[in-house]
């Protein structure tokens, strides 16, 4: 005889609410660096040339916001009151 689970099943957002921010700050992080990565592999215009400076400055920009958000999450996660251990009471 199977028994039957009263738990109900989980639901996708159920599942990304738990995952504690650090994580989410080191995705962003990842995220920002492959992004950069990406558009290093797109064709650039000539060196020196207006187009390119407005290309470079794009992508710093783009990875930052992302590094930075990411900081951010990390920062958050220390400062709520870090890892929750099972036995501490609040």
């Amino acid at each position: 005889m199977a028994k039957k689970l009263s738990k109900k099943p989980e639901t996708p957002a159920e599942r990304l609410k738990q995952i504690p921010l650090w994580q989410w700050g080191m995705f962003l992080i990842m995220a920002g660096v492959a992004a950069n990565l990406v558009m290093g592999l797109m064709p650039a215009p000539p060196a020196g040339s207006d187009e390119a400076r407005g290309q470079a400055f794009g992508r710093i920009a783009a990875t930052l916001l992302f590094v930075i958000a990411g900081v951010v999450l990390i920062i958050l996660f220390f400062v709520r009151g870090g890892p929750k251990k099972p036995g501490r009471l609040r």
